[in-house]
């Protein structure tokens, strides 16, 4: 799978939720993903253990930026 696609999926997941938690847990090229988010707000947020978490006031376009950096 594409950085891209992961990323798309990731906010199906988001705006699925609105207003409440969600949680992702899975592998994705070879590394060990770790979420656990509120809107744009990444609590936790691991890849192989390494801490990638933002604050929670970024917009859409920030949210998606610090995904394909950290990614």
């Amino acid at each position: 799978m594409e950085k891209i696609e992961f990323i798309k999926q990731i906010n199906t997941k988001r705006k699925a939720v609105k207003n409440e938690w969600y949680y992702i847990n899975t592998d994705f090229n070879n590394r060990h993903i770790l979420i656990k988010g509120f809107g744009t707000w990444l609590q936790v947020f691991t890849i192989d253990g390494v801490d990638y978490s933002n604050g929670m006031d970024m917009s859409v376009r920030e949210f998606n930026n610090h995904l394909s950096k950290s990614l």
